[in-house]
C-alpha cells in the first residue's frame, strides 16, 4: 500500500480516516479510534445502506483493526493505512479493541500484549535482567532509568530492551 497526501491538518486528516464513508454499496464506520503519537488506531466495520452490519464468518460482525501512519511533507498531511493481518511493527494498539475486532494475525497480537506487559512492569534497583536478547543488565538507579552491561553503566532509553528478571 501506498501513502496518500492532501490533508491540510493533522486533525482534518483524523476526521477523515474515523468518518463514515462509502465504497460501492456500503459504508465503513469507526467504531473507536485513538492516536498514540502520529499512529491513529482505529476499529472500523463494513455496514449496508440500513445500517445492518455487513458480518463475516466471524462472530465480531466484520470489524477490523487499521493502524494509519500519519506523517507531514512540505506542510501536507498524509497517511498509510496497514490492516492488522499486515502485521504492523507498531505495538501501541489499545488491548480494548483486540475484544471489539476479529483476529487476524495472533503474532501480531502476542507483540503488542508483551509490549504493554513490559510497559506495565515494575523494575527494581539492583536485580539483573535479560536486555537487548543477547546480554544482561543490573538496575542501577530509576531516575534516569541506568544499569550495568559489561561492566559499565548506562542510560536504558530503551525500556523495551529488557527483558525478564533473571534474579530469583
Amino acid at each position: 500500500m501506498g501513502t496518500y497526501y492532501g490533508y491540510h491538518s493533522r486533525p482534518a486528516l483524523v476526521a477523515e480516516l474515523t468518518g463514515r464513508w462509502r465504497s460501492g454499496e456500503k459504508h465503513m464506520e469507526t467504531v473507536a479510534h485513538t492516536l498514540r503519537g502520529n499512529v491513529l488506531w482505529a476499529v472500523h466495520r463494513w455496514v449496508d445502506d440500513d445500517d445492518r452490519v455487513i458480518s463475516t464468518s466471524d462472530n465480531l460482525g466484520g470489524h477490523f483493526i487499521y493502524a494509519y501512519l500519519l506523517m507531514v511533507h512540505g506542510g501536507d498531511w498524509g497517511y498509510k493505512p496497514l490492516e492488522e493481518s499486515c502485521g504492523p511493527c507498531y505495538y501501541t494498539c489499545p488491548l480494548k479493541y483486540f475484544g471489539m475486532a476479529a483476529g487476524t494475525n495472533p503474532s501480531w497480537r502476542e507483540k503488542v500484549r508483551a509490549y504493554h506487559r513490559a510497559k506495565t512492569r515494575k523494575l527494581e534497583v539492583g536485580q539483573w535482567y535479560e536486555y537487548a536478547s543477547e546480554g544482561i543488565v543490573r538496575i542501577s538507579r530509576m531516575n534516569p532509568l541506568c544499569g550495568w552491561v559489561d561492566g559499565t553503566e548506562y542510560r536504558l532509553t530503551h525500556k523495551g530492551w529488557i527483558g525478564e528478571c533473571l534474579t530469583a
